[in-house]
């Protein structure tokens, strides 16, 4: 009786164990284990690029791989700060940025800002096609290596650049720019080196400090304005500040990058690292992303003009200060080269490949420029 009792409660055992067997690895009940991957951004959940990029992106991904891939999102910094996440890549703290900012790192990435060169004439379509066309220009620089094995090779990373997104003009909690003086007096914010450049050709005075502290500054009265992206208005509250802005100052598009390490990625089953690249190659430049993004800077604006905001055309400023933004862009271009090239030979190579990619696409950029050539 025993026996038979031993039997019977080791068939039901079995029986058990089989059945919570299937699902054990969480697997969505194929049998095989989810791939949970660590996603970190410095980008609050409402942002834009969360809202239209990042959040499509990782459903696709997610749906694609049958629930193989799961994202476990950290956003607003609760898991890496903007300008760390290639420590934290290293350390395995995330397995994937959302994006990396290597703009804020351009000790290691130096080249990685070029897309915020100023220009003449741009418009997200221009952006986001001559940020695509840059990076997946698979001729070698004259180091033998493409732009993103030059740029990020080095560091161990699969890296996706993208830009999807109109050029920052110049927003401000004052009054109209009516002359010259009126521009230079400015104390602006600056989110990069390149618009710390261009803000001294245009005879401002930048201000370096967080986006995060931005708004605080505007209502303290200690800033006049920031370069910005009307898009990011809302996530940041200047939306709530703001009385005035320039439509046409074109002061460069934002790039981001979406990172992993390498030997990560290549840890990942073969199938779903295609299905990755493909999707990571496609999002940021779908219809859908550029629909979305220029559609919030219009119900943006909307809202603007409803408080009586003024959004002024670049044409109708005097010409003294259409002619200091045209100088400007020229003068930007050609001095961040030159402090770029004492660090790396290849700088001037890198900008006339982005100024080709510009063109392109249709951007308009000043005859200087133009006429930029390799020795």
């Amino acid at each position: 009786m025993k026996k038979i009792l031993t039997v019977v409660f080791i068939g039901i055992l079995s029986m058990v164990l089989i059945a919570c067997g299937g699902n054990s690895s969480g697997g969505e009940g194929n049998g095989e284990e989810t791939i949970v991957l660590k996603a970190g951004t410095n980008l609050p959940s409402n942002h834009m690029m969360m809202e239209f990029i990042m959040n499509p992106l990782m459903e696709r991904i997610e749906e694609e791989t049958d629930g193989r891939v799961k994202f476990e999102v950290y956003d607003s910094e609760s898991l890496v700060r903007a300008g760390e996440e290639l420590e934290a890549l290293n350390s395995g703290t995330i397995d994937i940025a959302i994006p990396m900012y290597d703009v804020y790192d351009v000790s290691r990435f130096p080249f990685s800002e070029v897309a915020l060169l100023p220009t003449l004439d741009s418009n997200i379509n221009v952006n986001t096609k001559a940020m695509e066309i840059f990076t997946t220009n698979e001729e070698p620089l004259a180091n033998g290596e493409t732009f993103k094995e030059t740029v990020y090779g080095k560091e161990g990373l699969i890296a996706w650049p993208f830009a999807t997104g109109n050029s920052y003009t110049i927003g401000s909690v004052g009054e109209p720019i009516e002359s010259l003086s009126d521009l230079t007096s400015m104390q602006i914010r600056v989110p990069s080196n390149i618009h710390e450049i261009f803000a001294n050709k245009l005879g401002a005075s930048p201000v370096n400090i967080s986006i995060n502290e931005t708004f605080d500054a505007f209502n303290r009265g200690t800033l006049d304005g920031g370069f910005t992206i009307v898009s990011d208005w809302e996530s940041y509250g200047f939306d709530e500040v703001f009385t005035y802005a320039v439509d046409g100052i074109n002061a460069g598009v934002w790039p981001s990058t979406i990172a992993m390490k390498e030997e990560r990625f290549n840890s990942l089953p073969e199938d779903i690292q295609e299905i990755m690249e493909k999707a990571i190659s496609e999002v940021p430049y779908s219809t859908e992303a550029i629909e979305d993004t220029d559609a919030l800077e219009g119900k943006i604006l909307e809202s603007f003009y409803d408080n009586d905001g003024i959004y002024q055309d670049v044409n109708d400023l005097p010409s003294e200060v259409t002619d200091r933004i045209d100088e400007a862009v020229a003068a930007t271009w050609t001095t961040w080269i030159d402090n770029v090239s004492k660090k790396d030979d290849l700088t001037l190579e890198v900008a006339l490949r982005w100024r080709d990619a510009i063109l392109e696409a249709g951007g308009e950029l000043p005859d200087e420029v133009k006429e930029l050539k390799l020795d």
